[in-house]
């Protein structure tokens, strides 16, 4: 005897099903859905549909969850669905902004903005990059402080020419 029928997924049901899920783990703290978070960014491109059920899950994940994946996320920030992720950046700028700051300077200036999307995005990139430049300047201070401990010697010479 068989049980009762499931309903078959397909195509876009089969992905927003997927996002639903991983985001829904996420946010009951579940470490191995962190570890997919990568793939719904890709579902995102792939499955516009997708969109809803990731914006709307998406508060309810603990901002830590992101860490490991902020490079990838800010590298998408000129894509067309990167507004989806501006909620969780601002959340990340907010509560780890040494962590966001590197991966933003690195990918800002190759970004390409594009259409009525680019625009939003490129303010968001802006103001994100305004957000965390006060992180800049003591992440700066405090390299320029290492680079004089590591040959103080070659540092005087320098100076001392």
């Amino acid at each position: 005897m068989q049980g009762p029928a499931r309903p078959v997924l397909l195509g876009d049901d089969l992905a927003s099903a997927c996002v639903r899920s991983v985001l829904q783990a996420m946010s009951l703290g579940e470490p191995k859905a962190r570890q997919l978070f990568p793939r719904l960014l890709q579902l995102l491109t792939l499955a516009p549909s997708t969109a809803t059920p990731f914006q709307a899950l998406l508060g309810a994940v603990p901002t830590w969850m992101f860490v490991p994946w902020i490079s990838q996320m800010v590298a998408i920030l000129d894509q067309p669905h990167a507004h989806l992720l501006h909620a969780a950046l601002d959340r990340l700028a907010a509560e780890y902004p040494g962590n966001l700051m590197y991966p933003l300077l690195v990918s800002y200036d190759a970004f390409e903005f594009k259409g009525t999307s680019g625009a939003r995005n490129k303010a968001f990139a802006q103001r994100l990059k305004e957000t965390l430049a006060p992180v800049k300047s003591e992440t700066s201070r405090f390299i320029e402080a290492l680079e004089l401990l590591l040959d103080p010697v070659h540092f005087f010479d320098d100076w001392a020419k």
